[in-house]
Parts: C-alpha cells; structure tokens; sequence
C-alpha cells in the first residue's frame, strides 16, 4: 500500500497525473488501488459487526471488488488464517528520505 503522505506528495507534484479528489471519477486508478482501507471479513450486509476480529486491511480493489459476498463466495482465503508479509516494501516512504535530501519532492 502507498503510504497516504506519500500520494499526497505525488498530488501536490504532478496534480494532473497523480490525481486525488473526493470522488472515485478525481481519483488515479492505481493510487487508488494501492490505498488501504478496512473490510469486514463477514459483510456488513451480511450479519458482519464492525468488531475488530472481522477487520483485515484490503486494498480498495479487493474490499469494493468483494462487495456483498463472502470470502468463500469469490474464492478468497481468509487473511486471518496466514501471517502477515514482512518484507523490505515501505508504502514509498523512502521517498521523503529523497525528498528531504533534494528537495524534489516536498
């Protein structure tokens, strides 16, 4: 996932490419893909609580994507049941790091 100041900076660059507005039509199709955002493991529409244990972070594709179905549904694993990915990928991050050294950036 793009960490959220990390796509506001690309907004604030290059405001006509890396678009971000409040409706999904203003909004970078792969800016918004890379965004994450809670889904409910059981839908909400489908007797799903807002109860921490039925939360996991989905990209915005896979949570809007699933809409009103299950996991099992459209054949998606439940997340709960595989350790979390720990690898070197930093939400670009490491772009401030640039940015504070070039000034490119901010």
């Amino acid at each position: 996932m793009i960490d959220r100041s990390m796509r506001a900076r690309f907004h604030r660059c290059l405001p006509d490419v890396a678009r971000w507005g409040a409706r999904n039509a203003d909004k970078h199709t792969a800016l918004a893909a890379l965004s994450a955002s809670l889904d409910h493991i059981v839908p909400h529409s489908r007797g799903g609580t807002n109860d921490e244990p039925n939360f996991v972070t989905a990209c915005n594709a896979c949570q809007f994507g699933r809409g009103q179905w299950t996991l099992e549904e459209v054949g998606f694993f439940d997340p709960r049941e595989y350790p979390p990915v720990l690898d070197e990928w930093d939400g670009l991050m490491r772009l401030s790091r640039l940015a504070a050294a070039s000034n490119d950036l901010q």
